[in-house]
């Protein structure tokens, strides 16, 4: 009897296996056989899960942002202080960039600069994408701070927060 294969586990465990291999050598030194040798994996069923090693990055940016919702959404039931929501929003994004000796962090910066390099194409797209991801998690919070009226700390000398978020995720503004 052929063996059942969970077609979403197997698509994440090659994700989390990518993450080690691409942070250590870079999207641009990676080659199909290292994310599969990781993954213990053979090239024919990356192939299955994605068409290129330029899929991979997107996908893990995806799973990092899917990450950051499940723990936000589990972290943030029931919590009503709007100045811990924040401070909670931005510890679990910096605990999930330290995560796994910095992985994230190095990919993401890895794509970044692919972005910044090409100006244009998927890697644009995909940063294009996360950053409005990422804003898109905070936007609650800070709608419930205008329309509670707080200012604190989200506002600096009459700063909008929208304002102070863009600031803070300037970086990764790609436009």
């Amino acid at each position: 009897m052929p063996r059942i294969v969970d077609k979403d586990k197997k698509r994440i465990q090659i994700l989390r296996s990518s993450l080690c291999v691409l942070a250590k050598k870079g999207l641009s030194y990676t080659i199909i056989s290292d994310i599969a040798n990781a993954a213990d994996i053979g090239t024919g069923t990356f192939y299955e899960y994605f068409k290129s090693k330029e899929e991979i990055m997107p996908a893990t940016l995806q799973l990092f942002t899917q990450d950051v919702e499940d723990t936000l959404a589990k972290r943030l039931f029931r919590m009503y202080d709007l100045l811990e929501k924040l401070r909670t929003y931005f510890q679990v994004i910096f605990e999930k960039l330290l995560d796994d000796n910095f992985e994230y962090t190095k990919i993401l910066i890895d794509f970044m600069v692919e972005g910044i390099r090409n100006k244009e194409g998927a890697s644009l797209e995909t940063l294009n994408k996360f950053y409005s991801d990422t804003r898109n998690m905070l936007a609650p919070i800070l709608d419930e701070c205008i329309a509670q009226n707080k200012t604190f700390p989200l506002t600096y000398h009459g700063l909008h927060p929208h304002r102070c978020f863009r600031w803070t995720f300037s970086a990764m503004d790609t436009q």
